[in-house]
């Protein structure tokens, strides 16, 4: 079985350290039947895994982010994969 699992945000919105941490705990849950990968959002939302950024706009960014979340779980679908989920508390997305 082959599983993507999605940071909740674009490549370059984690610091360098957090992004590679969150990675690497993604990929650890593989097993020899199954491929755990990681990946990030298509594209930057706006929307902060921290809540930091965007406060002028808040369901705009989060409203992009599941756009930009569901174009990602398409896309693993075309790629081979068996299931996507987002990674985190928030489910970006999933509505």
């Amino acid at each position: 079985m082959k599983i993507l699992c999605m940071l909740p945000a674009g490549r370059g919105v984690y610091p360098k350290e957090a992004e590679e941490r969150r990675l690497n705990l993604m990929r650890s849950y593989s097993t020899p039947s199954t491929q755990v990968d990681a990946d990030y959002m298509p594209d930057v939302s706006g929307f902060d895994p921290w809540g930091r950024g965007n406060r002028a706009a808040p369901a705009a960014a989060e409203a992009r982010a599941a756009e930009l979340s569901a174009q990602r779980a398409v896309q693993a679908e075309g790629e081979g994969y068996d299931a996507f989920c987002p990674f985190g508390l928030r489910d970006i997305g999933v509505r």
